[in-house]
């Protein structure tokens, strides 16, 4: 199941919200950027996925930044699907580079735009013993 960035922003949001009481928004930002070491450097897509939020800390308002990994994502994922009486098995970011040739004659060149389409999920149903409520 593919769940789109708009739907992502949402939860990470409503995570915030119920589990520690925190208004905020979340940011998607993605990017070209090189990746390994040496000879085996290759160019890959970043996903950087912050939630921010204005927070009273010792009579002070103060910015609370938190970056969100592929871990920290299942965990959100998690904590609502088991609301829902379902398991997370797997979850993978659907990113990707795609490369165009643009430009005329000698001016032609490859360019790279970046992408990030979703997160792809797959769930378990949760099989509830006899006698379990």
């Amino acid at each position: 199941m593919l769940i789109n960035k708009q739907r992502i922003k949402n939860i990470v949001n409503r995570y915030y919200q119920e589990v520690y009481d925190i208004q905020g928004t979340t940011t998607i930002k993605v990017f070209e950027e090189n990746v390994g070491y040496g000879m085996s450097e290759t160019k890959d897509c970043i996903v950087k996925i912050t939630f921010k939020a204005k927070r009273m800390i010792l009579f002070e308002e103060t910015t609370y930044e938190q970056d969100i990994d592929e871990e920290k994502l299942s965990t959100i994922f998690s904590y609502f699907l088991e609301k829902e009486n379902h398991t997370l098995k797997s979850l993978k970011l659907n990113k990707g580079i795609d490369s165009r040739i643009e430009g005329y004659g000698l001016g032609e060149h490859l360019v790279n735009y970046p992408y990030f389409k979703g997160t792809d999920i797959e769930i378990n149903e949760k099989v509830k013993k006899i006698g379990e409520k």
